[in-house]
């Protein structure tokens, strides 16, 4: 009955840790479950993603995470998952995050509540829909961190938010 009781007093005390520190080690903060960690106000997805997608795979991989692309709404949320894709991602990268202009050119929305952007932090001159077929938003190293509309259908990393 001692060994028994041992155990099951161990088994708890590592599932609270586990929960408390995530799968990865990191902490998981009261509404966030694995692999979703809190940075600010937000769940993302741990490292975001470490493989590439199109638009619509990507959006289709955050919902099969019970998530959606990214949505970023302030200045400060921006520079917040800035700060942290330059910190865990120091080489160049793309990223899509949950803006489109699909259903009306020029309409930005976000793929989760469809509502229209508010906050934007597009690079100057952009979105410019090149080409007549960039739909959809992405945040790019190469243009200051800023954001940028591309064709939906390239392969590139991005970042689920639930």
């Amino acid at each position: 009955m001692a060994v028994t009781r041992s155990v099951l007093c161990f088994g708890l005390i590592l599932f609270f840790f586990v929960l408390q520190r995530g799968v990865f080690g990191h902490v998981i903060c009261p509404g966030c479950q694995a692999p979703f960690v809190r940075l600010d106000h937000g769940c993302y997805m741990y490292l975001f993603s470490n493989f590439t997608k199109s638009w619509s795979d990507a959006q289709a991989y955050c919902r099969s995470k019970y998530a959606n692309l990214a949505t970023i709404t302030s200045q400060r949320e921006n520079n917040m998952i800035v700060s942290y894709v330059r910190s865990k991602f120091p080489v160049s990268f793309s990223w899509w995050l949950g803006g489109n202009d699909m259903a009306q050119e020029g309409r930005w929305v976000w793929v989760g509540t469809k509502s229209v952007m508010t906050y934007t932090n597009w690079y100057p001159d952009q979105p410019d829909d090149s080409g007549g077929r960039e739909d959809c938003l992405h945040l790019w190293q190469n243009y200051a961190h800023r954001w940028n509309d591309e064709w939906c259908g390239f392969a590139k990393n991005f970042i689920c938010e639930q």
